[in-house]
């Protein structure tokens, strides 16, 4: 997978007041939200530490990402559709974004794979025997995935390091994730300008 252009369309799905904010300040950055939960912050601040040595430090220290889609189904729909329910909450205001970033700004992942240090901690292998050879090295320290707070220090780093793999696009273990076609492709970024959107549609959520 190439991506040979300097920017690339996006769509983000935001309240309606992420909106006006973004009207009166003419550019916004995220917060951590007080609804996500503490088992959840894990994933985040790797997140936020992927972002800071792969496209840029955030700004400020409590900075966090900003989500987006790249390719929300697969190739041939990439664009969010509103007429789906997954979105927003019901009855939410909410409004899609369609924005250009530079791509030197963007860290696009799979969405799919993200699930892996954002809430189940588990080792994302390269095949089935690799797959396999962990699971043992787990049961022979009478460990589970499920644990992994608990984990000796060594094997939580070889386990993040693992989650590289969300980072690559090519990547395509069936046991975990789809080929590039077919895959969902979340972008994360530090900040939105105003002038990086290039449509606005607003909706109720479903």
């Amino acid at each position: 997978m190439l991506i040979k252009s300097q920017k690339i369309t996006l769509w983000t799905i935001q309240h309606q007041d992420f909106y006006k904010t973004l009207i009166q300040e003419k550019i916004v950055y995220a917060a951590l939200r007080p609804e996500i939960d503490s088992e959840y912050l894990t994933g985040y601040e790797w997140l936020r530490k992927q972002m800071d040595n792969k496209i840029g430090k955030r700004p400020f220290p409590t900075c966090y990402p900003i989500w987006a889609w790249y390719q929300w189904n697969g190739i041939q729909q990439a664009k969010p559709d509103l007429r789906y329910s997954c979105h927003l909450n019901k009855g939410t205001p909410g409004v899609r974004l369609t924005i250009q970033k530079e791509i030197r700004e963007v860290l696009l992942s799979d969405f799919i794979l993200w699930h892996s240090p954002y809430c189940y901690h588990y080792y994302i292998a390269v095949d089935e025997l690799q797959d396999e050879r962990f699971e043992q090295k787990l049961k022979d320290l009478n460990l589970t995935e499920s644990n992994f707070e608990q984990f000796p220090h060594y094997l939580q780093r070889e386990i993040e390091q693992s989650w590289q793999h969300i980072f690559d696009l090519d990547y395509n273990f069936p046991a975990y994730t789809q080929p590039y076609d077919l895959k969902s492709i979340q972008a994360t970024f530090w900040s939105l300008s105003l002038d990086e959107v290039i449509k606005v549609e607003k909706f109720i959520a479903r």
